[in-house]
């Protein structure tokens, strides 16, 4: 869909006003049409989707999904090279699954352990700051940013959308009212013309 929207763009990009020689009206329409069928099977989709909080933490908990945090916070946190901090969390991934250890049931000394047999030096970090880091609920609050996962940043982001929503629902009511107002005067004027002639 993405595709024949883009070739419509590309097809009628740089042709003077008024003229229609790329701009045919039929792949227009069945893109439109294409459109408003996909955000309707998709509004049902989000109308009837339940989402479990307890469940959805539990999944991530039994996972690593978190380890790019743990390598994002040894290089904010005491300059280790990405590269470096990206192999601990790699090697702590393997770790966790080899002995059957969920993230956070990894335990202090293992935490360091990895680190020295990874990277051969001591971990240049608080246990406690990777912990935090392998915590979903943690990383996704301490993430601060535009467009990031956080509670006040998506609520920032729903407002926004709301407003946006209401700005463009205003527009096409007025300019609705204007197309029907024009039309309107369009017969009018059809019908004086019609009198004139008789």
């Amino acid at each position: 869909m993405l595709s024949d929207a883009q070739a419509i763009s590309l097809n009628a990009h740089n042709t003077n006003t008024g003229m229609n020689d790329y701009r045919q009206l039929a792949p227009s329409i069945e893109q439109a049409e294409t459109a408003i069928r996909m955000y309707e099977s998709f509004s049902g989709v989000l109308q009837r989707l339940r989402v479990s909080p307890e469940r959805a933490l539990a999944e991530i908990n039994n996972e690593y999904s978190t380890m790019t945090e743990v390598a994002d916070v040894l290089l904010r946190e005491a300059d280790v090279p990405f590269r470096t901090a990206h192999h601990y969390a790699s090697e702590l991934t393997q770790y966790g699954r080899e002995h059957g250890k969920r993230p956070l049931e990894l335990t202090d000394r293992e935490l360091r352990k990895v680190y020295r047999d990874a990277i051969g030096e001591k971990l240049p970090v608080a246990v406690d700051l990777i912990r935090a880091a392998m915590d979903p609920v943690a990383m996704v609050q301490n993430r601060k940013g535009r467009g990031g996962p956080q509670p006040a940043e998506v609520d920032r982001m729903l407002a926004g959308h709301r407003d946006s929503l209401h700005a463009q629902s205003d527009w096409l009511s007025r300019h609705r009212q204007s197309l029907q107002a024009a039309d309107l005067r369009l017969q009018e004027a059809f019908i004086d013309l019609s009198a004139s002639k008789h």
